[in-house]
């Protein structure tokens, strides 16, 4: 009986660090909006239902639990598509270049001073 606890135990972590550490490289560039930022995770994960899961049957609440793992995207923070780049891909470095440029100019510039 240890063992599985254990095992159940081992599978909820890897699910939890392979989602939040192994995944989470860096900024991402939205196709959809053009957004460069950190993505957001979007889980269907309803809490109640997996508490009342976990405490009536261990089997149903780890099955839940795996496949609400298993459901997890990464989304745009702006507009939540799925449809996002890395920023350190070729094709995120090519989507950044096209959005508009931030204005780099000195605020001493913009006053009249140089």
């Amino acid at each position: 009986m240890r063992f599985l606890w254990l095992l159940i135990a081992g599978l909820i972590l890897w699910q939890i660090l392979h989602k939040t550490i192994i995944r989470k490289n860096g900024k991402v560039v939205c196709r959809n909006c053009g957004t460069v930022e950190f993505p957001k995770t979007v889980s269907p994960r309803n809490v109640w239902v997996e508490v009342i899961l976990w405490f009536s049957y261990l089997i149903p609440g780890v099955l839940y639990t795996l496949w609400c793992n298993h459901q997890t995207y990464d989304a745009c923070n702006k507009c939540s598509s799925r449809d996002i780049v890395p920023l350190d891909s070729p094709i995120g470095r090519k989507l950044a270049a096209q959005q508009s440029p931030i204005d780099v100019t000195p605020i001493s510039e913009h006053m009249g001073h140089k």
